[in-house]
Order: C-alpha cells, then sequence, then structure tokens
C-alpha cells in the first residue's frame, strides 16, 4: 500500500479528528487448512490504533468474498505528531468459536499510515495486501486450483 502523495497538515497548535474506514473485499489462493473437508473458512481480523474489528469467516472456499466496510473510531492527530502505530491485517482459518489458525498477517507500516490519516478528506485507495507467513518475508503459499 503506498500512501497518499498529498498530504494536508495540521496547523500548529491544532488538532485533527481522523476516521479510517477500511473496505475488505476479498481474497484468492487461500490455503487448504481443512483436513476433513480440504479448503478454508477465512476470516480476517484488523487492529489500528488500539482498535479490533473482524469480518465473519468465508467458509470451505479458497477464494473468500467478505464484501465489508469496517470502520475505526475517530483518533486525534496533533500537528507535529501522528502516533497511529501500524495497521495490521491478520488473516485465520475458523476452526471453532474458540479456535483459529493463524495463516498470515499483512502490515502497513505507522510511517504509511502518518501519512494515510493526513490525506485528504476525500482521498481513496485501493490496495492488494500480500499475506506474509511465518518466515519472514515470505508471501504465504496458497492454493491454487479453481474452485468447482
Amino acid at each position: 500500500m503506498e500512501p497518499p502523495e498529498d498530504v494536508v497538515p495540521v496547523p500548529k497548535g491544532m488538532i485533527r479528528s481522523v476516521m479510517l474506514a477500511v473496505t475488505c473485499v476479498g481474497g484468492c489462493n487461500m490455503p487448504k487448512m481443512d483436513t476433513l473437508l480440504g479448503k478454508c473458512d477465512s476470516f480476517c481480523v484488523l487492529e489500528w490504533a488500539g482498535q479490533t474489528h473482524e469480518t465473519e469467516a468465508a467458509v470451505k472456499t479458497f477464494t473468500p468474498e467478505w464484501g465489508v466496510v469496517l470502520a475505526f473510531r475517530a483518533v486525534k492527530v496533533k500537528a507535529g505528531n501522528t502516533p497511529v502505530g501500524d495497521f495490521t491485517l491478520s488473516l485465520f482459518d475458523f476452526d471453532s468459536p474458540t479456535e483459529r489458525q493463524l495463516i498470515g498477517v499483512a502490515v502497513v507500516p505507522a510511517e504509511h499510515m502518518a501519512k494515510i490519516v493526513l490525506a485528504p478528506q476525500d482521498w481513496k485507495q485501493a490496495s492488494t495486501l500480500t499475506i506474509m507467513g511465518e518466515s519472514p518475508g515470505i508471501a504465504r503459499q496458497g492454493h491454487e486450483t479453481k474452485e468447482d
């Protein structure tokens, strides 16, 4: 995800209130996670600025479609200080209400998020996040066959 080119700086002594809306569209090439049924029941957990949201599980599919907008409450950004932190998307396989398996994680670093919260109010960007597996720097490999 690339941060916006243009930013609207917060004037000295002012505070800007920023809300973040994220649309979780879907995924592709999910890994085979379920031994018996052979597919994946994936869902996303999004974390930013001390807030957490999650999608519903897309059941028995390698190509989940969530199509949900998740809104993070407003955070206050002061001039010269944008402590918004990383944006983290964790992808899980749903096993039961108390069990989940981590598939992988994608992170938008704090320095990009600082520019995003200072973007013009109508700024939007479509981005594809690559889910990273347990090995550092290695993208998670998924199931590459088409569904029936």
